[in-house]
């Protein structure tokens, strides 16, 4: 019951004790309906049997009473009335009545058969009865012809008339008892019902509170401790458990947003501690990098120092190899002049043919340093192919250097 009321939204949770109050007054007014219809059919029962029949005994005893007095007045008409025709009148309309208070006995009699009154009680009455009328008839009778005896015979049925009115009296006193103890018990029923249903009204307010206080803390209760959930989590302090989880109304749903957004703050710290570390990292990487690229700044200075070296040294050379070439192109012309001179003077050839021998030997000593020259040349002009090479190299790491900074 806990878990499904829990399960439930909170709408239906606030609709609960209302819609279970309405439904607890529709079943006490559909039990008042059934006590007041019952007890409706009771009294109506009671209107159709015993008061019927106690109306039925009380209207036989009024015209036994009224037929007394039809005996007396036609007895005193005709102790003092002279006329025979208007007295034969008479006689005739108190026989008649006589005749019809005769015959509602029958009526009387079925309806104190169904009161439940005893066969003998009422075969009594029957009895008593049919004596009053046989002695009424006899009063009616004498009083046409002799008023006297008419007089006479009303003592007789005066005492008869007794008899029925204590007979009549007992029927009506056990009609009267039958209806009080009715009346007691639709009393009793509907004494009975007030109980059940003040008792139900007491159970129903007791109820309706409970389910009042027990809703009140199904929504209440979770939504103080979700807000405190709250303020830890703000505070990241994310140990702290997220109330309501799993639960499938609209607590839940918030419960569920509240998980949520702890795990969110979990990770946004987590990645703010690893960008942290990240730009420590970097900062260790790049003063690394600015220490490369000051010691690869010195090595290229070195390189192009060692080039710019070489380059001087490799200009000397051009300039000397430069200078012997003009000294051997001096040679061969004073070759050429000697040559000459000794076609012009055979004297002078000894001496020219030894300046030629010397100058041959010098030209050799110049070619030989020439050669020298040149080769150190190529040399020095290998080694400075490298070094480009080189610098081409370190001229690639520096940009590739500079895409990583970038």
């Amino acid at each position: 019951m806990r878990t499904m009321l829990r399960n439930l939204s909170i709408r239906a949770k606030v609709l609960t004790i209302p819609l279970a109050l309405t439904v607890f007054l529709v079943g006490l007014g559909v039990y008042a309906f059934v006590l007041l219809n019952g007890n409706e059919i009771r009294v109506r029962e009671l209107s159709d049997s015993v008061l019927r029949q106690t109306v039925v005994a009380f209207d036989f005893s009024d015209e036994t009473e009224k037929s007394l007095s039809r005996l007396y007045r036609l007895t005193s008409v005709a102790a003092n009335e002279s006329d025979a025709k208007k007295l034969e009148a008479l006689a005739k309309a108190a026989l008649q009545d006589t005749t019809k208070y005769a015959a509602k006995l029958p009526a009387l009699k079925a309806a104190l058969a169904e009161a439940g009154i005893p066969a003998a009680q009422v075969g009594a009455f029957e009895g008593a009865f049919s004596a009053y009328i046989k002695a009424a008839k006899n009063v009616i009778e004498m009083a046409d012809g002799d008023a006297g005896t008419a007089m006479a015979f009303m003592s007789g049925t005066q005492r008869k008339f007794v008899d029925v009115s204590k007979l009549l009296d007992e029927i009506l006193a056990t009609l009267a008892a039958a209806r009080d103890r009715r009346l007691e018990q639709i009393y009793a029923d509907m004494a009975d019902g007030r109980a059940i249903f003040a008792t139900a009204i007491g159970i129903v307010v007791l109820v309706a509170l409970t389910l009042a206080f027990f809703i009140s803390r199904l929504i209440s209760v979770p939504i103080v401790t979700m807000a405190g959930a709250v303020a830890r989590i703000a505070a990241k302090d994310y140990a702290v458990p997220v109330p309501a989880l799993g639960q499938k109304d609209e607590l839940g749903k918030m419960a569920g947003a509240v998980d949520v957004l702890k795990q969110h703050s979990v990770d946004a710290d987590r990645l703010a501690d690893e960008q942290k570390r990240s730009h420590e990292s970097d900062a260790e990487r790049r003063r690394a990098l600015e220490a490369a690229i000051t010691e690869f700044d010195s090595a290229v200075r070195s390189i192009v120092d060692s080039v710019s070296s070489a380059a001087t040294e490799m200009k000397a050379s051009s300039q000397a190899m430069s200078g012997t070439a003009e000294h051997v192109s001096r040679q061969s012309t004073a070759v050429a002049t000697a040559a000459e001179e000794a076609s012009a003077n055979v004297q002078t050839v000894a001496a020219a043919s030894e300046q030629l021998s010397a100058s041959i030997v010098e030209i050799g000593r110049q070619a030989s340093n020439s050669t020298r020259i040149a080769g150190k040349a190529v040399v020095d002009a290998n080694g400075t192919d490298a070094k480009v090479q080189s610098l081409a190299q370190a001229a690639q790491k520096i940009g590739d250097v500079v895409k990583l900074i970038n």
